[in-house]
C-alpha cells in the first residue's frame, strides 16, 4: 500500500492539501452554481458515490472486509453525516465564531484522548498549540456586523456537532489500532455508502420545503439569483464536480485514517484540523479572490503560529 511507502509527513502534506483544495472547490463550485438547501445533500449524496467508486479502483477492486469493519464503517459514516447536519443546524441557529470555538474544541479531547483511552504520552505544552489554533478557527470565521445571539436550540446543536466530531476522530484511532487496521479502503467504501444514502434521505426530506420559503431566506439575492436556485444545473458538469470532488475526499480521508492510527493523537489531531484551516484562507484568497480581512490575517498567523508550536514539540520531544 502507498501509506508504507511514503513518509508519514509527506502522506499529512498531501492530505491537508487535498482537504483544502477540495473545500475551495465546493465552495467555487457553490457559489457559482448557487448551490442552496437540498441541493447541498444531493451533491453530496453524488460525492460520497464517487468517493466510494474512487477508494475502491484505488485498492485494487477488492471489497473484503471483516464485519468489525462493515459495522464500524457504517457508524462513521452516520455520526459523519449527524457532525455535518448538527453544525449546520448550529450555524443557522446562533453565532459562526461561537459555534466555530465549540465545535474545535473537539480537538481538545481527541488529542487528550492518546494518554486517556489509548495509553499515550502527552505533553501538556502542545495544548499551548491547541489553543492557536481554536484561536485561529474564531478569527477567521468572525463575521462583521450583528451574528444571531445563542440560544438553547443553538447550544444543543453545537454539542452535538463537537461530540459528534470528537466521535469521529475517535472511531478513526480506534479502528487504527484494532487487529482489521489493514482494511482501510473497505472501511471507507462503507463509510461513504452509508453517508450516501443518509444525504439523499436528507435531500429527499428538506426538498418538501416550500419554495416561497427558501427564497424568503436568501435575503440579499437578486431575483434572478433565486431563480437560479431552482434550476436545474448542468449534468455533465456536476458529475466532473463530484468526481473531483471524490477524489479529493478520497485521499483526504484514506490518508488520514492510516495517519491516525501512525501519529501520536495529540500530534496528528490539532494538524489535519489546523493546517486545512489556514491553507482554505490563502486558497480563498489565490482561486475565489477573497480579500484578506483584519480578522483573517490575524487568525491566519494564530493558525501557523499554532502548527508551528505543535510541529516543534513533536521534533524536540
Amino acid at each position: 500500500m502507498i501509506f508504507t511507502v511514503l513518509p508519514t509527513y509527506l502522506l499529512l502534506t498531501v492530505s491537508t492539501l487535498a482537504t483544502s483544495l477540495n473545500s475551495a472547490y465546493v465552495a467555487l463550485y457553490d457559489k457559482k452554481h448557487h448551490v442552496f438547501g437540498y441541493q447541498k445533500y444531493l451533491d453530496m449524496c453524488l460525492i460520497s458515490l464517487f468517493t466510494a467508486l474512487t477508494l475502491f479502483i484505488f485498492g485494487g477492486f477488492k471489497f473484503s472486509f471483516s464485519a468489525f469493519t462493515a459495522l464500524s464503517g457504517a457508524a462513521f459514516g452516520a455520526v459523519a453525516m449527524l457532525n455535518l447536519l448538527a453544525v449546520r443546524c448550529a450555524y443557522k441557529e446562533g453565532p459562526l465564531a461561537l459555534t466555530t470555538v465549540v465545535v474545535n474544541f473537539s480537538t481538545v479531547f481527541t488529542s487528550l484522548s492518546g494518554a486517556v483511552l489509548f495509553g499515550e504520552k502527552f505533553n501538556p505544552l502542545i495544548l499551548i498549540g491547541i489553543a492557536f489554533l481554536i484561536t485561529s478557527s474564531v478569527f477567521c470565521s468572525k463575521k462583521s456586523g450583528n451574528e444571531k445571539k445563542a440560544n438553547f436550540m443553538w447550544l444543543i446543536y453545537s454539542m452535538l456537532a463537537m461530540v459528534s466530531c470528537t466521535g469521529i476522530g475517535l472511531m478513526q484511532k480506534t479502528h487504527q489500532i484494532s487487529a482489521h487496521k489493514s482494511e482501510v479502503i473497505p472501511f471507507l467504501i462503507i463509510a461513504f455508502l452509508t453517508c450516501a444514502a443518509l444525504s439523499a434521505a436528507v435531500a429527499a426530506i428538506t426538498r418538501k420545503v416550500s419554495r416561497d420559503e427558501i427564497i424568503k431566506t436568501t435575503k440579499g439575492l437578486q431575483k434572478s439569483e433565486k431563480e437560479l436556485l431552482f434550476s436545474k444545473k448542468p449534468i455533465l458538469s456536476l458529475v466532473l464536480y463530484a468526481a473531483l470532488s471524490g477524489v479529493f475526499t478520497s485521499i483526504e480521508h484514506s490518508f488520514n485514517l492510516y495517519l491516525s492510527g501512525v501519529m501520536p493523537t495529540a500530534v496528528f489531531f490539532p494538524l489535519v484540523n489546523g493546517i486545512p484551516l489556514v491553507l482554505s484562507i490563502v486558497f480563498g484568497f489565490i482561486l475565489l479572490k477573497q480579500k484578506l480581512s483584519k480578522n483573517q490575517f490575524i487568525g491566519l498567523i494564530s493558525g501557523v503560529l499554532g502548527i508551528v508550536f505543535v510541529i516543534i514539540l513533536t521534533v524536540i520531544s
